[in-house]
């Protein structure tokens, strides 16, 4: 298979899409280094000032009004596996689509992100291409929008999505628990002694690793201030990402707090922040809980956006890994009773987490589709 081409697809809603179709490019080439390997970024295919219109727009709607969005999702959630509506949304975006797969010419096609699996589904479907096809669902729960029958394989992070998707008609058969996957080195041993040195934080200090970029400003400083309320000696890491507005502005009341914190950007090192901390406060995109599940670190949800990170926070909490919160101002009790008044139940957790038997998702997913697209019987675009 040394001449074999595969594209990927994602879409930047989000950082979580594009991580995954890193990762799994990366174990593709782990197993072949010979492969051609196209990402493809919906958003970037997106050119008309319409469409990108409709894109801020949908930013706008989880950032400023959740509730219309949780309405949107659970409305288009009731979508058939192969409606009219797909299809409308399809035969839109089609043409661009097409020109892509008619230049690279693909063995196999792979996709992080479902709106433009809906696109390449209704090419199979009409008859312009048959190629393999494998779709990588990123969260804990699966929307409707990902089911489509011309897809050949799905990629799911539990025993519990694979059953929804049975539920929902796709065949078993195509369905294989891997987990989702995540960069390699959340794999790797950490040497802890050499993470605290670099960080400049105490190893004996309870250390709470908060995510910020996704949660915004007002709502980090909240998580602060609560947090600044406990009396107990603790140590804050703050990620805001590519967030440097919030960056700047917690660097410049630092002094402001009780506790010991680490302002830190956007950075490449999330697996060791992880591994010196003792729990993690922040949102429930698929790829972070992943991580956090990988890491062995409980979770403390905070106010998660209804639809993909609410169904992710349902799966955690209900498997015993974390703790989920709707109100900010709950955050000084709850990390008080994990961490110091009664720790009966962050042991209980961090127990679960221990007995997770973690598998490399990354390895299975590049096998089993190189293992396919050898027998997949393809013919050329029409």
């Amino acid at each position: 298979m040394s001449n074999k081409k595969i594209i990927i697809m994602t879409a930047s809603v989000g950082h979580g899409h594009n991580k995954v179709a890193l990762a799994t490019k990366e174990s593709l080439l782990k197993e072949n280094k010979n492969l051609d390997i196209k990402v493809v970024d919906f958003v970037k295919v997106i050119e008309s000032l319409f469409d990108q219109l409709i894109l801020n727009a949908y930013f706008k709607i989880i950032d400023t009004f959740p509730s219309w969005y949780h309405y949107i999702y659970s409305i288009t959630s009731k979508m058939s596996k192969d409606g009219k509506v797909k299809d409308l949304f399809a035969h839109r975006y089609k043409k661009k689509i097409l020109n892509i797969i008619e230049d690279f010419k693909p063995d196999a096609i792979i996709f992080t992100n479902p709106f433009i699996l809906t696109i390449v589904g209704y090419l199979k479907k009409i008859g312009k291409i048959n190629i393999y096809t494998a779709a990588i669902i990123t969260d804990y729960s699966a929307h409707n929008i990902w089911l489509n029958p011309y897809i050949n394989k799905y990629f799911v992070a539990s025993k519990e999505l694979r059953k929804e998707l049975i539920n929902k008609g796709i065949f078993e058969e195509k369905i294989i628990v891997s987990g989702i996957p995540i960069h390699k080195k959340f794999y790797d041993e950490c040497n802890i002694d050499q993470i605290i040195s670099k960080l400049d934080i105490e190893k004996k200090l309870p250390t709470l690793l908060v995510m910020g970029g996704g949660l915004g400003v007002g709502a980090i400083e909240e998580v602060l201030d609560n947090i600044n309320l406990i009396k107990e000696s603790l140590q804050i890491i703050v990620v805001t990402g590519t967030n440097k507005a919030l960056k700047e502005k917690l660097e410049n009341k630092l002094d402001k707090y009780r506790h010991k914190i680490r302002v830190l950007g956007f950075v490449d090192n999330i697996h060791e922040l992880m591994h010196c901390s003792d729990l993690l406060i922040s949102k429930s995109g698929g790829v972070t809980v992943t991580e956090a599940i990988t890491k062995k670190l409980p979770m403390l949800i905070v106010d998660p956006i209804p639809g993909q990170e609410l169904e992710n926070a349902d799966y955690l909490t209900k498997a015993g890994l974390g703790i989920l919160i709707n109100d900010i101002r709950e955050v000084r009790d709850k990390v008080q009773e994990l961490l110091f008044e009664n720790n009966t139940v962050y042991k209980e957790i961090k127990s679960k987490l221990n007995d997770i038997n973690i598998i490399n998702s990354n390895e299975i997913i590049a096998k089993t589709i190189l293992n396919d697209t050898k027998t997949y019987k393809r013919t050329s675009v029409i």
